[in-house]
């Protein structure tokens, strides 16, 4: 009989460490959702301007950036529609709900961002000055 516990307590063991070994690399946002401090961020970076589309995996996402620091980053996935306050300081993307993303690379072309909590995953954006790639969510609420 105690043989048959410890197969058992092995293999929950085993179960566990393959799932934590799965999560290397991947940050949680849980954190970042859980210690929100988007009220306390001073707006300071002010180069990009105007809107810019790309895809984050499913979602269509359109930023809107007012050229102080401010804006606002609108997303679509299916029935799932968002409209959120973001600030920049530093060369990151705070958006209202706590999370962030960083910017890698800024021309008049590409905008490229770094999203830590998919493993250090990369989106490009495109100006979309007439919002022709927005959905139709963030084309009519932007």
């Amino acid at each position: 009989m105690n043989m048959i516990f410890r197969v058992i307590r092995m293999n929950k063991i085993l179960v566990l460490s393959l799932f934590v070994m799965s999560l290397t690399g991947c940050v949680s946002p849980t954190a970042d959702m859980l210690n929100n401090n988007y009220t306390s961020i001073v707006p300071s970076d002010n180069f990009l301007k105007g809107y810019w589309t790309g895809n984050n995996g499913p979602y269509l996402v359109t930023y809107k950036f007012n050229g102080d620091g401010t804006g606002l980053a609108c997303s679509s996935y299916l029935d799932k529609n968002t409209l959120e306050k973001i600030k920049i300081n530093g060369g990151v993307i705070y958006t209202q709900n706590g999370l962030k993303q960083t910017i890698v690379k800024s021309t008049e072309e590409d905008l490229i961002l770094n999203v830590k909590y998919m493993g250090s995953t990369t989106f490009k954006y495109k100006p979309d000055t007439d919002l022709n790639n927005a959905s139709p969510y963030c084309e009519k609420n932007l």
